[in-house]
């Protein structure tokens, strides 16, 4: 009888605990099916209403969006779960999720993606007026989020190009420079040295303030420097290239047509402006492809992680570079693998007449109109792309879009970036140009191997635009009289001389 009794206490026991664990709000709890591929549709998700939440697609940034959370709830009582998603059916999985749940209340997208975002009715305008906003943040962040006259979203980071630069090779060649000099005045008299002591003069004859000064002189501003210090420059052993990128993606490509294209206008929302195929932009496109000859790369073989490893081991002296090359670099140095110092300058132009302009893509946080607790979202919203986001790079490796954040100590580099950043193009947000950077890349690609730069310009300006105005378009064809004139950007001899040295 006792042990009949006992067991009925315990059963009772189990189920008061089974009915009490019910009654709690539980927070988000995914659950997928075995198979890893499943869609967001086969995502079953129960969610409690005292959380704010926030979806995601970079896993990168979990660390610092969790402990974003953290401090927030400890400093406002409110609880945020961010909710990493796959990136795959992203806003039809948000679309979804709003209709049933009215989740998530903020989520994280690229800003070209804000006019599908806008269109499908999954944005609202953010709670801050255009002055805050623009002493908040920095570079093109305003237009980066600007669509149809309304801030959209809040920036978080933005990614764009600059030049990379082997600091070490280059003082050892502003010395060598600096030798010249030394030797040149004492022949005539001034700062006399003799011939012996000239001859065995080292870096420690100058001055920090000396070599820093002659490092600038060096460090290129256009194409045409980097040609020209290629030439002069005494490569070390264990250096294969003086300059090196990544040719086959845009990102690293985008600087030489930037300048010279205009899509969407600023906003990058403006139908009525699509202007690509114009006469700088068939003559940078033009300069580009003369740029083969001189740095031979194949398409095959480019790749931008192998790249930045070949810089890293001081087999590259140039490059062009993305902000993740910081964070890498200065893991490299710490580690011992990387025996150099570096250092980053703004995308070069092409030559006197032609300028550049890097693209620039920004992460934001939007609200999302189905929100009931669209203030709350608001408010953390500001909070980690604002005050929080001191700790962004070391918390993802990510550089922060906020005016809030100071990298002088931590990584200086960065400072160049927001340079770049401030007058970069962003990519436009229209739907009809969403394959903009695909054809671009493939634009680029083909005129690296040989074909015609102006057709090919004229084939993608036709394409954009046929899909902008929804009807077939036909654009004339422009001739540029200085192809007549067999004007060349580089010369041409001294590029084919350099390459076949290079080879050899």
């Amino acid at each position: 009888m006792k042990k009949r009794f006992f067991s009925v206490l315990l059963v009772l026991a189990i189920l008061a605990g089974v009915i009490f664990v019910s009654t709690l709000k539980l927070p988000v709890r995914e659950v997928v099916a075995e198979d890893e591929e499943a869609s967001p549709s086969d995502v079953q998700v129960q969610y409690d209403k005292e959380t704010i939440y926030l979806w995601y697609t970079d896993d990168s940034l979990t660390n610092y969006l969790t402990s974003a959370a953290v401090e927030y709830n400890e400093a406002h009582g409110t609880r945020v779960m961010p909710v990493l998603k796959p990136s795959v059916e992203y806003f039809e999985s948000i679309n979804k999720a709003s209709v049933e749940s009215n989740v998530p209340d903020m989520y994280i997208t690229s800003h070209d993606t804000l006019g599908k975002a806008y269109l499908a009715g999954l944005t609202t305008k953010i709670d801050m007026d255009e002055a805050t906003f623009e002493s908040s943040y920095i570079g093109q962040a305003k237009n980066s989020v600007l669509y149809k006259d309304m801030l959209l979203g809040y920036p978080l980071n933005y990614e764009t190009s600059v030049l990379l630069y082997n600091e070490t090779y280059l003082k050892d060649m502003a010395v060598t420079e600096l030798k010249i000099k030394q030797n040149e005045a004492g022949e005539d008299g001034e700062n006399s040295q003799s011939d012996e002591n000239s001859s065995d003069s080292s870096e420690a004859s100058f001055t920090d303030e000396e070599i820093a000064n002659q490092l600038i002189e060096l460090i290129p501003t256009t194409i045409v420097d980097i040609t020209e210090l290629g030439n002069n420059f005494d490569a070390p052993e264990g250096v294969e290239s003086f300059m090196t990128w990544d040719v086959t993606d845009i990102f690293y490509n985008y600087f030489f047509l930037g300048n010279a294209i205009n899509v969407g206008g600023e906003g990058g929302f403006d139908k009525s402006i699509i202007d690509i195929y114009n006469l700088d932009a068939i003559r940078s496109f033009s300069a580009y492809q003369e740029l083969n000859q001189f740095f031979s790369i194949e398409t095959e073989n480019s790749n931008y992680s192998q790249i930045i490893s070949d810089f890293i081991d001081g087999k590259i002296v140039l490059t062009i570079a993305t902000s993740d090359v910081v964070g890498t670099l200065n893991q490299a140095k710490a580690d011992g693998t990387f025996k150099y110092d570096y250092g980053v300058t703004m995308a070069p132009e092409i030559n006197d007449e032609l300028d550049t302009r890097s693209m620039s893509v920004t992460n934001c946080v939007v609200i999302n109109p189905f929100s009931t607790r669209q203030d709350v979202a608001n408010d953390f919203s500001k909070f980690v792309t604002g005050e929080y986001a001191v700790n962004l790079f070391s918390k993802s490796g990510k550089v922060s879009a906020s005016s809030l954040v100071n990298y002088d100590e931590e990584a200086p580099a960065f400072n160049v970036f927001a340079m770049e950043y401030g007058y970069s193009s962003p990519l436009p947000k229209m739907m009809e140009t969403s394959n903009l950077w695909v054809i671009l890349e493939g634009a680029f690609a083909d005129i690296w191997n040989g074909e015609d730069p102006n057709l090919k310009l004229k084939e993608v300006a036709e394409k954009i635009s046929s899909q902008v105005t929804g009807t077939p378009v036909e654009l004339p064809y422009i001739e540029d009289k200085k192809e007549e004139e067999e004007v060349e950007y580089f010369d041409e001899e001294e590029l084919a001389r350099q390459a076949k040295e290079g080879e050899q």
